[in-house]
């Protein structure tokens, strides 16, 4: 669950090339190749009174992928790729969760993702009802409801907050759990990955 969790940040970290319904939301949003920040994450699981609490940064490159680095409460690098979703431990261990040459099922977020980075808009708007609503002082909300996709089954609502970046997601999952991100700090510079977080990629 996690996993599908970090790819879907990614699709959504993502979305300033979203087009269709959400033609407002991409009027506003900046367009970068390269995006910098650091989040907050709580995952909410039923059953249990306090949140799951979690921080870290990410790097989301369009034409690469995203790094998604936690750093507390124990650190991992998540690396989303065109081929693959790799988890990098603190230790020196890996651990590829999502491989698309062996496992195309699991790979259907993944997919989706770089369906949002390269804009392909039909494929989009096959998983997802769109509803756009005007906040005041430019911001925006968009709500995501799955279509009758593998989605459907994890996730029952996706909300976004934002202006010119996504400032916040919201997820509702199927089973009663759901998940509040804020993403903080954005960046649009260095516009280029550095050599070390290109080599994450590899």
């Amino acid at each position: 669950m996690i996993r599908t969790l970090f790819a879907v940040v990614a699709l959504l970290l993502a979305m300033p090339v979203f087009a269709g319904d959400g033609s407002g939301v991409r009027e506003r949003l900046a367009r970068p190749a390269v995006l910098r920040g650091s989040f907050a994450q709580s995952r909410h699981l039923q059953g249990f009174h306090n949140p799951l609490v979690s921080q870290g940064e990410f790097v989301v490159a369009r034409d690469r992928g995203v790094l998604w680095e936690t750093r507390k409460p124990f650190p991992s690098t998540t690396v989303i790729g065109k081929d693959r979703v790799l988890t990098r431990h603190a230790d020196g261990t890996s651990e590829v969760v999502v491989d698309n040459a062996h496992a195309p099922a699991a790979s259907m977020a993944n997919a989706l993702m770089l369906a949002l980075l390269g804009g392909d808009v039909d494929a989009l708007s096959k998983s997802f009802a769109l509803k756009e609503t005007d906040l005041p002082a430019g911001a925006w909300r968009l709500e995501l409801s799955p279509r009758g996709s593998a989605l459907a089954r994890v996730f029952t609502r996706i909300v976004l907050q934002g202006d010119r970046y996504v400032r916040s997601v919201h997820l509702d999952e199927k089973g009663g759990d759901s998940t509040d991100i804020e993403f903080q700090s954005i960046s649009e510079t260095p516009a280029q990955l550095d050599a070390a977080e290109a080599k994450q990629f590899e």
